[in-house]
């Protein structure tokens, strides 16, 4: 692969790499420091755990994982799913446990009441979630190209509608670019505002 950005499935190889980077990019996400453990190596810990469970569920439902390169070196990741959070099938469960069994029991209290809320917002409509987006800091835009990417080839050129959780209003502006529509406004814990963001079907190409 040569020096320029670029965007390809990411290899199974990859999953650790891929988990500690969005660990990393998440690690100060609003949403995250409103529901994992205050104290920043506490967090980083769980988020580790977290994202590589994660990683595993989307290659074992044939997610739609792409990472963002530059040359060779990883520094993005995109996880969606065709089919959205609905339906999760009864596996997907058990290791979901770990991450609060890191964390422990306030933290995890906090992570499951969240997640109930966040699934709770989704639209009942098919769509493709946009699960996780993250980057290396310092780089620019490559969040927008692994997002182009999946809109690309399994949104628009499928006529599929997609939905994401904007957690802050800088990224939902980011979102409106590519034609997201905010739907609702919730207000965190921290007093920060999620935005739920939903982008019609469009003719398929």
């Amino acid at each position: 692969m040569n020096s320029s950005t670029g965007v390809q499935r990411l290899p199974l190889r990859q999953a650790w790499p891929a988990a500690r980077l969005l660990a990393d990019a998440f690690l100060a996400d609003p949403v995250m420091t409103a529901v994992w453990p205050r104290a920043r190596r506490h967090r980083l810990l769980v988020l580790r755990s977290f994202f590589i469970i994660e990683m595993l569920i989307a290659y074992g439902r044939d997610g739609l994982v792409y990472g963002g390169y530059e040359g060779d070196r990883l520094v993005g990741v995109v996880l969606a799913f065709l089919d959205g959070e609905r339906g999760f099938p009864w596996w997907t469960w058990a290791p979901r446990v770990l991450p609060g069994l890191i964390a422990g029991p306030f933290s995890a209290l906090r992570a499951l009441r969240a997640y109930n809320d966040f699934s709770g917002l989704q639209p009942p409509q098919a769509h493709v979630h946009f699960w996780q987006i993250g980057a290396e800091e310092g780089t620019r835009g490559v969040g927008m190209m692994l997002m182009r990417t999946v809109l690309d080839r399994h949104v628009d050129n499928e006529g599929r509608s997609a939905y994401l959780e904007a957690s802050a209003p800088l990224l939902a502006q980011l979102y409106a670019l590519v034609g997201f529509e905010p739907r609702e406004r919730c207000q965190l814990p921290s007093g920060d505002v999620l935005t739920t963001m939903w982008r019609p079907a469009r003719e398929a190409a």
